[in-house]
């Protein structure tokens, strides 16, 4: 289901028709925030993009019903707090996408449920720190975005990469980072 580019807010949205729907596309509209009751009839949904919106707010149940949810689009938008339960139920979540929004901390359980997790993107945020231990649930993520994070200056430790067992590559360019120990990552 495509209703991108359309002028579609939280409240024009119908839900209990995505019962059936796998993929849904509400990209480039209004939105400013998902309600814990967007979703309560999405449990086939695979796929979802809600990128180029106006989120700034994401409720903490808001997911919880997406079970099989494999691919969320959430960048480009106005995020910079997530709940520590916002993705707590997406278990079999493989993509998040979270570039280009105002995040600006990374908290230790924020991802601690994503164990099925493969790319992360993180990119273009405000990211001023990342808790030790943060991706360390992630293990069988294999690509981490961090790059373009301009107040992103220091990685004191290896711990801010523990778990990470699979991972191939870790993009952490275009910061002003001032690492310690960047080269003891483990």
């Amino acid at each position: 289901l495509h209703l991108s580019n359309n002028n579609l807010t939280e409240n024009g949205l119908i839900t209990e028709n995505f019962k059936f729907v796998e993929e849904l596309d509400i990209s480039f509209n209004i939105l400013s925030k998902i309600p814990s009751d967007m979703f309560l009839s999405g449990s086939s949904l695979i796929i979802i993009s809600l990128n180029s919106n106006r989120l700034n707010f994401i409720d903490s149940d808001a997911f919880n019903d997406l079970k099989v949810l494999k691919k969320l689009d959430l960048s480009k938008n106005l995020l910079n707090y997530l709940n520590d339960y916002t993705f707590y139920h997406l278990k079999n979540l493989e993509f998040l996408n979270l570039n280009n929004n105002l995040i600006n901390y990374i908290t230790v359980d924020i991802f601690k449920n994503l164990k099925s997790l493969q790319i992360l993107d993180l990119s273009h945020n405000k990211i001023i720190y990342i808790c030790d231990y943060s991706f360390k649930n992630l293990m069988y993520l294999k690509e981490l975005y961090l790059n373009s994070n301009p107040f992103f200056t220091k990685i004191n430790n290896s711990k801010k990469f523990t778990g990470l067992e699979r991972i191939e590559k870790i993009y952490i360019h275009q910061n002003l980072i001032k690492a310690d120990n960047l080269f003891n990552i483990k």
